[in-house]
């Protein structure tokens, strides 16, 4: 990455550079070799292929140009969005984890289910 586009990266997150160049290294470490962006094949398999539409909800997420891959940059913004970002940037991104179909509304089916992950994630 560019001295630039780490700074303008630093400023987004709020990690500073050496804690985004450590990240870097092991975000490259599980991309395929040769590529600096994750396909969702890879994404899958880094995370629970049993849940596989969920992780395929969470990818699309991060997706935010959706060209089908996953670079750093969406990475970190989304990591430091779940972790760091205001209640409505939290709210926001939940929304859309959970808006498995894409079209601007929960549908009943879509919060129920919200609620069984929620019960089965307390038991």
């Amino acid at each position: 990455m560019a001295g630039n586009e780490v700074r303008d990266l630093s400023m987004k997150t709020g990690l500073n550079i050496d804690e985004l160049k450590s990240y870097y290294g092991e975000f490259i470490k599980a991309s395929v070799v040769g590529s600096r962006r994750w396909s969702l094949f890879q994404f899958i398999n880094l995370y629970d292929a049993k849940e596989r539409e969920k992780v395929e909800q969470v990818f699309k997420t991060f997706d935010q140009n959706n060209d089908g891959t996953i670079d750093f940059r969406e990475f970190m913004i989304a990591l430091s969005c779940l972790s760091k970002g205001t209640l409505e940037q939290k709210l926001s991104l939940a929304f859309y984890l959970y808006d498995e179909n894409g079209d601007g509304v929960l549908s009943f089916e879509e919060v129920l289910d919200i609620v069984k992950v929620s019960i089965s994630n307390n038991l």
